[in-house]
């Protein structure tokens, strides 16, 4: 739903698609990075 919300807003995507780390937590995270109004980096995560 944020990676949709953050489509529709426009944003400036890093990567351009939610990324998956397995080896995080118990069961992995997903993530998504935009770049801010200084170009500096904001990460979504989410912990499976």
């Amino acid at each position: 739903a944020s990676f949709a919300e953050a489509q529709k807003l426009g944003l400036n995507f890093v990567e351009g698609s939610i990324q998956h780390i397995d080896t995080f937590w118990s069961n992995g995270i997903r993530y998504f990075n935009v770049l801010g109004p200084n170009h500096e980096v904001i990460e979504f995560c989410q912990i499976m």
